[in-house]
């Protein structure tokens, strides 16, 4: 598959309640199949996780991992971010499957295969949060730099057939991930605003090119390939 991402740079971070933000590495692709384990200072989310508690004094424990193209900040007030939004899940996960799933984010935005080649460009990054409380629950992210329904629907479609590509069958069952979609502020601030396209002698609504655009991707699906990396 042709990657959407030949020589593409992206950053490493780590957030912790002490630092918000620590760049680990950078990590250039080469628009060939990637490997996590090949990243420097990778980390094995589900024991950093699970441990963290004994061995971090509090203020210092990760909360989050993530992984963003190069220039961007994975912060909501990055201007790039405006316009865009993220799909998440949170939910209670095995450790085995969150560590697969997280791995398969990070691998695939990295050499384009997450989405394709027709919409890697869409994709800001990925995330990985750790929410736990009372009992284990991890929130996992795609950051994407458009609000387009239509786009939005096709990409949430492939993540998930991505992202359970390699997974147990049974494990599949049990970890079913709900993804969801939710703007960025910024951009409910934009999409708040009346605006009309205007054609010829005629002004057509958002919501009509929409699903013009979303009949269109649905009757023209694009081509996956499915690939296990654990």
């Amino acid at each position: 598959m042709a990657s959407g991402n030949t020589a593409q740079e992206w950053v490493l971070w780590e957030h912790t309640q002490h630092q918000p933000t620590i760049e680990l590495c950078s990590i250039r692709s080469t628009g060939t199949p990637f490997q996590y384990q090949s990243i420097p200072q990778a980390p094995v989310i589900s024991k950093v996780f699970a441990t963290q508690d004994k061995e971090k004094p509090k203020g210092f424990r990760t909360k989050e991992y993530s992984l963003f193209r190069s220039g961007i900040r994975p912060d909501w007030d990055d201007p790039k971010h405006h316009g865009g939004g993220r799909l998440f899940c949170k939910q209670d996960t095995e450790e085995t499957i969150l560590d697969h799933c997280w791995e398969r984010l990070v691998v695939g935005a990295i050499d384009g295969a997450l989405v394709g080649a027709n919409y890697s460009h869409y994709i800001d990054g990925v995330r990985v949060a750790d929410k736990s409380r009372a009992y284990p629950c991890y929130q996992m992210e795609v950051w994407l730099n458009t609000a387009d329904d239509a786009i939005v629907e096709v990409i949430r479609d492939i993540t998930v057939h991505f992202v359970n590509a390699g997974m147990p069958a049974d494990s599949r069952h049990k970890n079913e991930l709900n993804w969801k979609w939710v703007p960025n502020k910024q951009t409910n601030k934009l999409t708040s605003l009346a605006f009309f396209l205007y054609r010829g002698s005629h002004f057509v609504s958002p919501s009509s090119v929409r699903s013009t655009h979303a009949r269109a991707l649905r009757s023209n699906p694009p081509h996956l390939e499915t690939r296990s990396f654990i």
